[in-house]
């Protein structure tokens, strides 16, 4: 059980900075 939630923490995370980075190129894209 601790290792899973450990899992799920590691997953969202992911997920955020990957979202950042899918938000940062949109700008850019729209400043270009």
């Amino acid at each position: 059980m601790c290792s899973n939630s450990s899992i799920q923490q590691a997953n969202s995370s992911s997920q955020k900075a990957g979202a950042k980075k899918e938000k940062k190129v949109a700008t850019y894209l729209i400043v270009r």
